[in-house]
């Protein structure tokens, strides 16, 4: 079954839609910024503004105080030859004890105590290299079982440690 419309009335609908929708434009955008709604405010008691008082008053704030020069300089040290090597690397040689000598098959070895380290080295000995019981970069230059001493080269100086030290 087949519904006929006939032509005059399909181009009357037809015109209807088409001029209708050729109107005017309408603005349907709508901006709620301005509206300003009430909200409603809540009431504390008396007993609950006077908590929110005290809370208020006993806020304490507690600041540490910066050091002073003096303490800052006091506990930096100065004078490193390398300045971003450890303070472990940069210690003296103040820290060695020459305790005595041992000699084996005619080589001279010498017995050091550095920070509760013991042992010996011998002539060539390197600290941080193949000793440690020597500061970084410290080299034995001589060993004298006779005269009790030893010579080290540290930081480009000369150094003698006698037992007697």
């Amino acid at each position: 079954m087949k519904i006929q419309i006939p032509k005059n009335k399909l181009i009357a609908i037809m015109l209807l839609f088409l001029v209708s929708s050729c109107g005017t434009k309408q603005n349907n955008d709508f901006d709620l910024s301005d509206l300003k709604l009430k909200r409603p405010v809540k009431q504390l008691s008396k007993e609950e503004e006077i908590s929110n008082k005290e809370k208020k008053e006993s806020v304490v704030y507690e600041l540490k105080l910066l050091k002073n020069k003096e303490e800052i300089l006091s506990s930096t040290k100065f004078g490193k030859v390398d300045p971003f090597s450890s303070a472990k690397k940069s210690l003296t040689l103040s820290k060695i004890k020459l305790k005595g000598f041992i000699t084996i098959k005619e080589k001279n070895f010498a017995i050091v105590n550095y920070f509760d380290k013991e042992g010996a080295v011998n002539l060539g000995s390197i600290g941080g290299i193949n000793s440690d019981l020597l500061p970084e970069g410290a080299l034995i230059k001589e060993i004298n079982p006779e005269e009790n001493s030893i010579k080290i080269f540290h930081e480009d100086e000369n150094f003698i440690l006698s037992t007697s030290n």
